[in-house]
């Protein structure tokens, strides 16, 4: 079963499993979870007020992500957070739906954690700003996680950001 959220703070709507019941709300970021131990889905939505246009320098967009990362999703110790592995991050750019795509590997600083995320940007109309909607896994008993990526993905393709010409 699929829960249509509507985020009114980002002007967009989004559809999600029914086991995503875990989440955690700041200024301009919504995190949700499923919260499984073997494989655990996140989606993040996070504002970032900022006069970047789109395409994002693969440098830039890791710098802006991680802004952000750093204050929001924290280890068990405070010192602890996720960050970008800057090396795997590959960036698309279309035009037509004014977004990015960035895909690439996050880890946990100060933890044995990781996995892949996949992650578009949306440049806001209004010209208030980027929105990133991201969805990252942590799945280290599943080899292939591919299926994992693909429900994701389609999460993420369900957005439906007001004002936007496209997803």
């Amino acid at each position: 079963m699929r829960t249509i959220l509507k985020c009114k703070s980002f002007d967009l709507a989004i559809a999600l499993p029914a086991d995503m019941q875990s989440s955690k709300q700041g200024k301009d970021f919504f995190w949700l979870s499923n919260n499984a131990a073997s494989s655990m889905k996140n989606v993040v939505i996070y504002r970032i007020r900022s006069c970047d246009t789109l395409p994002l320098s693969v440098e830039r967009f890791c710098e802006l992500r991680d802004s952000v990362m750093k204050i929001n999703i924290k280890g068990e110790e405070d010192s602890m957070h996720v960050a970008t592995v800057k090396a795997s991050v590959k960036g698309r750019f279309y035009p037509k739906s004014r977004r990015c795509r960035y895909e690439g590997l996050w880890e946990m600083q100060g933890d044995a954690m990781g996995g892949p995320f996949i992650c578009n940007v949306y440049k806001r109309p209004e010209g208030d700003g980027l929105i990133f909607a991201e969805g990252f896994l942590y799945a280290p008993e599943i080899s292939n996680k591919k299926t994992l990526l693909g429900q994701l993905n389609a999460i993420l393709g369900s957005i439906n950001i007001k004002n936007n010409n496209g997803k």
